[in-house]
């Protein structure tokens, strides 16, 4: 599962005035409190939602219709596990998000079918809102990185990688040529992608790396590839062209351990902590 970080805020409504705001405390005591008929109350998209906190900084992100959870959390402070059960014993009853929640950045993890980060930022606005704080909103701000070669080559384990390139990259012509096709009649050819992809759980770094030095840059649109900084240790796209969303891969296998994974990930991100301090010493805030 992949998590994506964000540096978090909250903005006035009125006057775009940003501040950075330590939102934990407030939803802590959001999933605090006995009143599960309030909690009940915030619809998106018309399914019902909530926000259960799991441990530490972690917390679970539901969004389902099934009545039975809807029942439970209008009766009870349902628990994770008690959402856990539910899920497992019914694929109908919704999908759960995590989310890692930090002083100034979040990292928000979610499958195909679960709720997503504008949902989540759209029901912590709702939520606001009805506590008596509709002039201000929480806001989100990318954390995007773009790798340089050295950094690449620092890595001890590279696997997949996806390289895209244009017309104006003279690879284009020469891949065209090895696969059969003349480069003047594709005129509609806009671009080609290209895969390298290792063998189970395998090292591809030096091919990669051969590559990545070898490759023109002119017209190369996209150079991501997964690298790990030794085995065993997090999992991360790296963008050698534009600029990527900085993230980590979790391990959904044990359930048990995903909150666990999330927080070791979240402090062990270089990225994180670098981007975050450049992107709050770029932005200005107000008290």
């Amino acid at each position: 599962m992949k998590v994506t970080y964000f540096a978090s805020g909250v903005k006035d409504v009125n006057t775009e005035a940003k501040a950075l705001f330590d939102i934990r405390p407030f939803l802590r005591a959001f999933c605090q409190l006995q009143a599960p008929r309030f909690k009940n109350s915030f619809f998106i998209n018309d399914e019902n939602v909530y926000l259960i906190h799991h441990v530490g900084d972690v917390f679970l992100f539901v969004m389902t219709k099934d009545k039975e959870i809807v029942r439970r959390i209008d009766s009870s402070d349902i628990s994770v596990s008690g959402i856990n059960d539910l899920l497992g014993r019914d694929e109908h009853l919704g999908f759960a998000s995590y989310v890692i929640l930090k002083e100034n950045y979040l990292g928000f993890a979610s499958t195909i079918f679960a709720p997503k980060v504008d949902v989540f930022v759209t029901y912590v606005n709702k939520l606001l809102s009805s506590t008596g704080n509709s002039d201000l909103q929480i806001y989100l701000h990318a954390l995007m990185h773009q790798a340089t070669k050295e950094e690449a080559h620092e890595f001890d384990h590279i696997g997949t990688t996806h390289i895209e390139i244009g017309r104006e990259n003279s690879m284009l012509q020469y891949m065209l040529a090895v696969l059969g096709g003349d480069y003047e009649d594709a005129t509609n050819l806009q671009g080609m992608r290209i895969t390298l992809k290792p063998r189970h759980l395998q090292n591809i770094k030096e091919v990669v790396g051969q590559v990545m030095d070898q490759v023109p840059e002119d017209g190369l649109e996209k150079f991501m590839m997964r690298a790990k900084a030794e085995h065993g240790s997090q999992t991360m796209d790296l963008y050698l062209t534009g600029k990527g969303a900085v993230s980590d891969f979790v391990n959904t296998s044990d359930e048990t351990r995903i909150a666990e994974n999330l927080m070791s990930k979240a402090e062990g991100n270089r990225f994180v902590t670098a981007k975050l301090r450049e992107y709050i010493e770029n932005e200005e805030f107000e008290e």
